[in-house]
Parts: C-alpha cells; sequence; structure tokens
C-alpha cells in the first residue's frame, strides 16, 4: 500500500511525505522534505522514517519507529573581503542541522483512504548535540 501525503516532524523532516507500507509484513517506509528558494537563500529538509507495526487493524495503527533527517536554513551573508572589497556566501544557520531518533506513533483512519497519524519521539540534534522530545504528525492518502 503506498500513501501520498503531508509530514510535520522535527526529526524526519517536514513537507511532502510518500509512505509504503509492504503487503504481509509489519515494515513501512516514509521520506519527506520540501525546498524553498527565493533572493535571500535558500531553506529545505528531506527525511527518512521506518516503521514496525507493534498494533495494527483494519482502521488503527500503533508503530515503533527511527528515523533522521537534515535541515539546511541558508541565508545571504556579507562580509568585507580585502581584495573586492565586498563578498557574499550562503550558510546552514542551524546549530544542529542532522537529527536522528525513535519513537511511537498511532495512526487512525478518518475515511476508507485518509488517514490521521500521531507521534512522539526523542531526537538528537547532530553537531551540537542535544536531546529534545517532540510530538509530530500528518495527514496521509493511501492507494493499493
Amino acid at each position: 500500500m503506498y500513501g501520498l501525503g503531508t509530514n510535520f516532524s522535527l526529526m524526519s523532516g517536514i513537507g511532502l511525505a510518500f509512505k509504503e507500507h509492504f503487503a504481509r509484513s509489519k515494515w513501512s517506509y516514509m521520506l519527506s522534505g520540501y525546498v524553498w528558494k527565493d533572493n535571500e537563500g535558500a531553506t529545505y529538509d528531506y527525511g527518512l522514517e521506518v516503521q514496525y507495526d507493534i498494533y495494527l487493524k483494519q482502521e488503527t495503527r500503533f508503530y515503533a519507529f527511527a528515523g533522521m533527517s537534515y535541515f539546511y536554513d541558508g541565508s545571504k551573508v556579507i562580509r568585507d573581503d580585502p581584495i573586492t572589497g565586498i563578498s557574499q556566501s550562503v550558510q546552514n544557520q542551524l546549530a544542529g542541522p542532522q537529527r536522528m531518533g525513535a519513537g511511537a506513533g498511532f495512526e487512525t483512519a478518518i475515511s476508507s483512504a485518509v488517514c490521521f497519524y500521531a507521534s512522539i519521539s526523542v531526537t538528537s540534534f547532530q553537531p551540537s548535540g542535544d536531546l529534545f522530545i517532540y510530538p509530530y504528525g500528518g495527514l496521509m492518502i493511501y492507494f493499493k
């Protein structure tokens, strides 16, 4: 079963999402991300989440997961260059752009094809080393 939707997670990515739940298996994966670029810089993220079903019924699912992502938020920085006088560069402004974590989630059907999911994850931000607990969620439209 395949799904397209949205994901709002600081652990596994924010943006559009694609999910595949393997037939006759308790395993699934989700890819998510987005890109935005303008004259001031760029921002993007991409992530992967692997899920294992603990409880699976017709309209509900409880699962454990692990995932990782990379977040980028760059804006132009103007510096004085001793030779030319002005220099521009774009740098990632985030102290912990690489993220990884694990947690548990619950998914329930809103209709025959649309599902809502909510999860909680323990997320490590690297290289800063920060560790936080975050909730997240999203919507998914499934196709068979």
